[in-house]
């Protein structure tokens, strides 16, 4: 059985037990609960019933002893910046707009080409679809097509 320094805190169970009678259902109230079983249980039985490691439990134990609450809440993370701004999808818009045949391909490069700026076409698709445009392509056409025999084939086989 692993000893934490901290689990011989009373003090630490009684604010524990206190703090959840007033915050309600929340991330913070489920790390509360796990400080409080650990006065009466083992750490390992608390961390299989919690679902999370030993390790998590003594952190949780560790950030409330010495930041009280504060450092029960979650840390806020950085975001990564897109890759286009508001006027580059301006930009797009634009192209989109003047050619509507505008390949993906050919958009990724241009895009390149203008602004120094690499994109997969996944990724461009994907923030096409954020600016609520859509990319659709015509059906493609063997070179070797007959024009007039298809058109003749379209015109016999919709008549019935």
């Amino acid at each position: 059985m692993t000893k934490i320094s901290a689990l011989n805190n009373e003090d630490l169970f009684k604010k524990s037990d206190e703090l959840l009678k007033e915050i309600p259902f929340s991330k913070i109230s489920i790390k509360l609960k796990g400080i409080s079983a650990l006065k009466e249980n083992e750490i390992t039985k608390v961390a299989q019933i919690f679902s999370v490691s030993r390790n998590t439990l003594k952190s949780w134990v560790k950030n409330f002893n010495s930041n009280g609450i504060e450092g029960l809440k979650p840390k806020e993370r950085k975001t990564r910046t897109p890759k286009l701004n508001s006027n580059l999808k301006d930009v797009i818009r634009l192209w989109i707009k003047q050619d509507p045949n505008l390949t993906l391909k050919e958009m990724v490069i241009r895009i390149k080409k203008n602004f120094n700026i690499t994109i997969s076409q996944s990724g461009l698709w994907y923030n096409l679809k954020k600016m609520n445009l859509s990319y659709i392509t015509a059906r493609p056409k063997h070179y070797k097509q007959n024009k007039v025999k298809s058109d003749e084939f379209k015109k016999n086989s919709c008549q019935k």
